[in-house]
């Protein structure tokens, strides 16, 4: 699966689950949690939604750090790196 699959999933799965439909605009760039569209509790929901969706069993505690967060890039780096770990 490609980064760009991965990506594409992800802003699916905001836009419909965060921002419930309405019309903002997310790329790869993004910023969620500068912006405020990110908060603890949707961190929670996004990685159960990745943990199912990838079939990743853990993500490892050192993984779980603002900076793979940051942005849509940065989660589907993260997602990446463990897909292809499997």
């Amino acid at each position: 699966m490609s980064l760009d699959e991965i990506t594409v999933t992800i802003i699916g799965f905001i836009k419909d689950e965060l921002l419930e439909g309405k019309g903002v605009v997310l790329s790869p760039a993004s910023e969620l949690i500068d912006s405020g569209l990110l908060n603890s509790m949707f961190v929670i929901r996004l990685l159960a939604f990745l943990q199912d969706h990838y079939q990743i069993e853990d993500i490892s505690n050192n993984d779980m750090h603002l900076e793979n967060f940051r942005t849509i890039s940065t989660i589907a780096d993260l997602v990446g790196r463990y897909i292809n770990a499997k």
